[in-house]
């Protein structure tokens, strides 16, 4: 009996999930996809209003229509507004929500060569080779620890530092590389809470230097 009821959560949460993506990919994207789903979805239930209603006057059928098209863009607009005011992805590789970008002001060469890559593993889909971060200063490779973390925070909807941090070792090395290596994970525990501890005004207007140069325009 637990075995079914876990069975049907699984089962019940995917099709949310697919519910879930199918407003933000096909209905949510404009207004103009808005408005051709409410007039699809109106005319179809005023054809079965209209042959299950023939005792109603023609008054109260129109009423009726004209409330629930109300109502339902209302509804759809304030999910269509929600959905522009927070810009996140539900699936990502981060294991959490991330922000939606415009792939045309993405200036990721600025961390790496395999631009195309990233943004793809940013826009949600898989990648086959690992994205080198490169290293800006050849005697110092610290500085793609913290330009990795400063661009991975900015990605996430609530930031990494509520990844925990094994997990985000994981993570980061399952799709990037340092300078042409894995990060170690005695490199990664120093380097991350240096990153996450840093209170220099200067280095911290360094990353938001970096987040404009690599997120322009959004």
């Amino acid at each position: 009996m637990e075995s079914r009821t876990i069975y049907l959560a699984k089962y019940l949460n995917e099709k949310r999930s697919e519910f879930d993506d199918y407003l933000d990919e096909k209905i949510l994207i404009d207004d103009q996809s808005l408005i051709r789903f409410l007039t699809k979805t109106l005319l179809l239930f005023s054809s079965f209003l209209a042959i299950f209603s023939l005792d109603n006057s023609i008054s109260e059928i129109i009423t009726c229509i004209s409330l629930l098209t109300f109502s339902s863009y209302s509804i759809l607009k304030i999910l269509q507004t929600r959905k522009a005011y927070y810009k996140f992805r539900r699936k990502s590789f981060l294991g959490c929500q991330i922000k939606t970008f415009n792939q045309n002001f993405l200036h990721l060469e600025i961390l790496t060569e395999d631009v195309i890559d990233f943004k793809r593993l940013i826009k949600g889909s898989s990648i086959e080779n690992k994205i080198n971060i490169i290293a800006t200063n050849k005697s110092k490779t610290a500085a793609n620890h913290f330009m990795l973390f400063t661009v991975l925070d900015y990605i996430a909807v609530n930031g990494i530092k509520y990844i925990e941090r094994k997990k985000l070792l994981v993570i980061i090395n399952n799709h990037f590389l340092i300078a042409g290596v894995p990060m170690k994970e005695g490199t990664f525990f120093a380097q991350y809470s240096k990153w996450m501890n840093e209170e220099d005004e200067k280095k911290l207007d360094e990353r938001k230097s970096l987040i404009r140069k690599v997120f322009q325009s959004q």
